[in-house]
């Protein structure tokens, strides 16, 4: 640990039996793994403001980043080892973790080594009873993640100061009171809904894909049918013949959702035009139409509504309604449906009043969380990749 803990005189106890049941059976991979590959590669990872990012560079950002979900998700081995095992994600994190790296080096963002030390002593993974223990800090860095104390308090200390450069990036993000009520309404309020479907599935047989358009797809499209290493990849290509069909079968869907979107649309019109014409609400414009309708039951955010899929996939154009108003189209598992509400049960106004400051701060991460993405990406805009970033560890066998 920093010069003063490693230092620091400890107790004789021995605590390696509880250490090891304890702690979840996860590995880093350590400064000392890394080795070049035997593949030919590109001569950097890519460009970030015109300037090459090495292999190294890379190599030590995906380093920090199993770190940062170690120290976060140490408690939830299976969480932490999904994200483990979605390369192409953790790729991605180290990618923006290099590039939010050079932003934070021109902000002169600096953390002192006792900002390091606060972290690391109280963090639960290094304590016992309550208390920092050198002998469980020192057993898990070496045994658990890999890396010599030095390594992982420099990984720390640029954990530190990435959250430095998002509070300073996001820090006049703010939410009106009208903005509170309104994500309040989305969570507390329940809702219920006339809703017409138009349904993919009425549109399989439009829908279908032809060898042509499969072809087109595969030749446009290669490097998502580069075989696995482990398969006997080296590189090669998934013969077309034996891709072709589930290519299809993707097309067939993609197809099948924009027909939908299109005659959701189209029904919609019917409805304002009738709504319009003859003075009548949308239930009535629905039926002269010959439209069947469906109500579902109240429902709040968290919930499932059956024949759509999860109420989260509505609720944002729910609660932008006012009485009356016919919703835009909207996406759902079983197509794309057009609806009216139909039915509110208001929250408890006491209840909100109580909750609303920490719900105000919730809404604010939210927004922060939006804005730091937009700006991230734009961020991103300025670089070039070299490297597929779901095969990036073949470049370090």
């Amino acid at each position: 640990m920093l010069k003063f803990l490693r230092r620091k005189n400890i107790s004789k106890v021995i605590f390696w039996f509880l250490v090891i049941l304890i702690l979840p059976a996860f590995v880093l991979w350590g400064t000392g793994s890394m080795s070049g590959s035997k593949e030919k590669r590109p001569k950097s990872v890519g460009t970030i403001d015109g300037k090459k990012v090495s292999f190294d560079d890379f190599y030590h950002a995906v380093v920090g980043i199993r770190c940062q979900i170690v120290l976060i998700y140490f408690n939830q081995p299976k969480i932490m080892d999904a994200m483990f095992q979605n390369k192409e994600l953790m790729g991605k994190l180290a990618w923006d973790r290099l590039i939010m790296t050079k932003e934070a080096d021109e902000a002169k963002i600096k953390v002192p080594n006792n900002e390091v030390v606060a972290f690391v002593q109280v963090h639960p993974i290094f304590t016992r009873n309550g208390a920092f223990d050198p002998k469980i800090y020192e057993h898990v860095l070496r045994y658990n993640i890999g890396l010599d104390a030095r390594g992982f308090e420099e990984i720390v200390r640029e954990n530190i100061r990435l959250k430095r450069l998002n509070d300073l990036v996001a820090k006049d993000v703010t939410a009106t009171d009208e903005e509170v009520l309104n994500e309040y309404r989305k969570t507390a309020q329940k809702f219920k809904i006339d809703y017409i479907l138009s349904a993919t599935s009425q549109f399989t047989e439009k829908a279908a894909a032809s060898d042509e358009a499969a072809r087109d797809y595969y030749e446009k499209n290669k490097e998502e049918f580069e075989l696995p290493q482990k398969e006997g990849g080296d590189g090669k290509l998934a013969a077309f013949e034996d891709v072709k069909e589930s290519i299809k079968a993707y097309l067939a869907e993609r197809n099948a959702k924009t027909l939908a979107l299109k005659h959701a649309s189209e029904l919609r019109q019917k409805i304002l035009d009738k709504m319009s014409g003859d003075n009548i609400s949308f239930e009535k414009a629905s039926t002269k139409l010959g439209l069947e309708r469906v109500e579902t039951p109240f429902f709040s955010k968290a919930d499932y509504l059956d024949g759509l899929g999860e109420a989260s996939l509505v609720i944002n154009e729910v609660a932008r309604l006012k009485e009356g108003e016919v919703s835009l189209p909207v996406e759902v598992r079983s197509g794309v449906i057009v609806f009216r509400v139909s039915g509110v049960e208001e929250f408890d106004p006491e209840k909100f009043a109580a909750e609303k400051e920490a719900f105000a701060g919730a809404v604010v991460e939210m927004k922060k969380n939006k804005f730091l993405g937009e700006w991230l990406t734009d961020l991103e805009t300025r670089c070039e990749l070299n490297i597929d970033l779901a095969e990036y560890e073949k470049y370090y066998r």
